[in-house]
């Protein structure tokens, strides 16, 4: 490849599963850049595309110097990419930045030779060297703060020294705006965030960004800030509708660090009287008063995150939450005030309607699961309408990644070499959450949720996505191998989600062995699930399997985090009497129809939708519970055509589980398309769907197996308003999960819904609360 004159000195890229995205900190280093007459570009791209066209579009954009922004949680996929990218273009120069490369270095360029260069710590001054320097390497070290290769060796140059002759009120000016510099385009102008500090002078154990700034704080200048808040509102003026506001969040650690310095900040954006912003910040309970609070939500915060981590007072001693020193001095003194300041904080906010949340850490060191349990019991009298409950993770260059094992804590590289594995001192999955109303959490509620939905998608109970194939279930493949590395690579994106469903029994060996060999040979799949079969001497009437979720098996909580149920609808009656009682939290449980005697159960439950909703047994209506196949039931085109998902077993393609064979691996995806779309009109005109009296709420199932035609045909105009039915369950399941939504929004779907079938809803959400409480489900 030719680099070309227009292209950019370098080129940015900020890689995720969910697509390339634009980053604040890249953005920081373009605006020195800028103002030194070096060029550069972030590069922007959207999910849903293939590793291959991601490493073509890079190149088409013709740097020879690519810099990865890299955390521990997308190494994987900038991995891949510069490994493709060093493989089409062997001269193109690899840096990789962020914390990762800022504290595995040598770790992530022993298992990744495709990076030349790691920069660590702040990137400007940094990056603004090396542009000079490159390509000649003659003379890299004396460029401080990076890692290169020489030879077979990697050469590890000191960080360099900060510059202490800059005032500390403006010392982060020297580095040129992001936002004035122009370097940030309208359409993630607010999306990137605000920072108007850096660092952190704390000692938390667990965090690594004091470690990145050496325990420092500099601040941007509060000219700097509203020069910089007055051209996002001059860019909104342009790009949102007349009153529509936008979010802003306030990057920096803790915004209140110094308690004036933030009044006046404050007192700054009021007289400049923002009309479309609405801020969001983090701080710390002992770093705010009430009169900052009231000038918080004058400027136009609408709300704070206050930074609890633990209620009990011993493990915020451990973790150094509030004093630099851990021990036993003064019976927690310093802990007990920090958590009775935070409860005055939320009440004080609450009062001026000022939003107050709380963040939370389980598995912190020293903790047990009672004190888990304490503290998440104590966030919720707090009675916010948000919380953050997050688990613990070891990073890098943090304390606790040097003393985790004095806590019982273990940790080891997974297969992919990052993440690391962490086990805790506890079972994590036990800690209870606060309700599912509460929507910010990170680990049971949104695994579950997640989780339950990809199954639900790829079993045909929720509906797919639009986008080609988002989810694919392998059935009884023989090997993940090099035919099948090949396919994903071409034909899927970086987003596609990919279970392993075995069908014979199969332990956790295999498993490991075929992520090992997914990772050794590339696989373009950032998310690798498996079914293993397990046996339910319980009840020998279903199929049990253990859901493993992740690329490995080792990155993750032992077997029992998931578990998925097989049964037959006929036995619904014994199983719901015993699933409450035997299974875990976070279960799912998918009912079959192959029979007569399950279709005579379908159409029960139909008849009980129809006539009332309190006649339905509250485990049905679960979001994690359903019928597979449940979208041919409903009023929605059937999906297969849109090839939003996909089984591959060792007979070929198919478009859903139960539908035949419509291709072969190696074919194109397009290809399986369009014999599809050839299928649907062919079977439309056979069955007479253009006539027919119920074609307007019929999905219309290609493939609707147990099934013919003619009976598939015959059950849907037996039950004309299968379709409307089937909708209200999806919408009763969303109650289940959320009960957020009024019932009153109900009638805006389904017109026939009387004032009596509103209060039926809302006695059957009481009921499914109840029946939740009472088997702990």
């Amino acid at each position: 490849m030719e680099v070309g004159p227009a292209a950019p000195r370098i080129l940015f890229v900020y890689a995720t599963a969910g697509g390339s995205s634009y980053h604040l900190g890249a953005a920081y280093i373009q605006a020195y850049l800028k103002r030194r007459d070096l060029s550069s570009r972030q590069f922007i791209q959207p999910a849903d595309t293939n590793l291959e066209e991601w490493v073509a579009r890079i190149l088409a954009v013709g740097s020879r110097i690519i810099g990865f922004t890299c955390y521990d949680k997308n190494y994987y996929i900038s991995k891949l990419l510069a490994q493709r990218l060093k493989h089409y273009y062997p001269e193109v120069i690899i840096i990789f930045g962020g914390p990762t490369a800022s504290f595995l270095d040598r770790l992530i360029m022993q298992d990744c030779p495709a990076i030349d260069i790691c920069v660590r710590g702040e990137g400007e001054h940094t990056v603004g060297k090396l542009l000079k320097q490159l390509p000649d390497e003659d003379r890299l070290e004396y460029i401080p703060g990076i890692t290169f290769r020489q030879g077979k060796r990697l050469i590890r140059t000191p960080l360099a020294a900060p510059d202490s002759s800059l005032n500390q009120t403006d010392a982060l000016d020297v580095f040129p705006s992001p936002f004035l510099e122009g370097t940030i385009p309208p359409e993630f102008i607010t999306g990137v965030g605000l920072t108007t500090a850096r660092g952190c002078p704390y000692n938390c154990t667990y965090c690594n960004f004091s470690s990145i700034s050496g325990k420092a704080i500099r601040y941007h200048s509060p000219t700097r800030i509203i020069a910089e808040l007055k051209h996002i509102e001059a860019t909104l003026s342009h790009t949102k509708a007349k009153g529509q506001k936008a979010r802003l969040a306030i990057n920096d650690d803790i915004f209140t660090l110094d308690i004036e310095r933030a009044k006046h900040i404050c007192r700054l954006i009021i007289e400049q009287r923002f009309e479309r912003l609405e801020l969001f910040a983090e701080t710390r309970a002992d770093k705010v008063d009430e009169e900052l609070l009231q000038l918080l939500y004058a400027a136009g915060v609408r709300e704070i995150n206050f930074g609890l981590e633990s209620a009990v007072p011993r493990v915020l001693n451990a973790v150094k939450k509030v004093r630099s020193g851990s021990g036993q001095v003064d019976s927690f003194k310093l802990e007990k005030k920090f958590i009775a300041r935070l409860k005055e904080c939320v009440q004080q906010a609450k009062v001026i309607w000022l939003n107050p949340t709380v963040s939370i850490i389980s598995g912190l060191p020293t903790e047990t699961l009672a004190d888990a349990e304490y503290t998440v019991q104590w966030v919720k009298e707090l009675n916010v309408t948000n919380y953050f409950h997050n688990t613990l993770n070891i990073y890098a260059g943090t304390e606790l990644f040097r003393t985790h094992p004095r806590y019982g804590l273990r940790m080891r590289r997974s297969a992919t070499m990052l993440p690391f594995y962490h086990q805790m001192a506890y079972d994590l999955n036990r800690v209870p959450v606060i309700s599912e109303r509460h929507s910010y959490f990170k680990y049971k509620l949104i695994m579950e949720e997640a989780k339950a939905q990809q199954v639900l998608r790829l079993w045909g109970v929720e509906p797919g996505h639009e986008s080609l194939l988002r989810d694919i279930l392998i059935t009884g493949y023989p090997v993940l191998g090099t035919e099948l590395i090949n396919w994903l690579t071409h034909n899927t994106s970086l987003s596609t989600q990919l279970c392993v469903w075995e069908k014979p029994a199969t332990g956790w060996t295999d498993y490991k062995q075929s992520i090992s060999q997914m990772v050794a040979q590339q696989a373009p799949v950032p998310q690798l699930d498996h079914l293993l079969r397990q046996p339910a001497p319980q009840l020998p009437y279903i199929q049990r399997y253990v859901w493993a979720s992740g690329l490995s098996a080792d990155g993750f909580y032992p077997p029992h985090l998931h578990s998925f149920y097989l049964g037959r609808l006929k036995d619904f009656d014994r199983l719901q009497a015993a699933l409450p009682e035997i299974l875990p939290a976070r279960s799912i449980c998918l009912f079959l129809l192959e029979a007569a005697p399950d279709f005579t159960v379908f159409e029960q439950l139909i008849k009980k939708l129809e006539a009332g909703l309190t006649a339905i047994p509250p485990l049905f209506m679960d979001y994690r519970c359903g019928i597979m196949d449940e979208c041919r039931w409903s009023a929605t085109a059937c999906p297969a055509p849109g090839l939003s998902k996909l089984n591959l077993s060792e007979h070929g393609i198919s478009s859903c589980i139960n539908g035949r064979v419509i291709g072969q691996l190696g074919e194109a995806p397009s290809l399986i398309k369009a014999r599809l779309q050839t299928l649907k009109k062919k079977t439309g005109q056979e069955r007479g769907c253009r006539h027919c009296a119920v074609q307007a709420v019929c999905s219309r199932c290609l493939f609707p197996y147990p099934l013919v035609d003619v009976g598939y045909c015959d059950f849907r105009r037996a039950h004309p308003q299968l379709g409307e039915v089937m909708q209200l369950l999806s919408y009763l399941r969303k109650i289940f999960l959320y009960r957020q939504l009024p019932a009153a929004v109900f009638t805006d779907f389904f017109p026939r819904l009387k004032a009596e079938h509103v209060v039926e809803i809302e006695r059957f959400i009481k009921a499914c609360d109840l029946y939740r409480q009472a088997k702990q489900f």
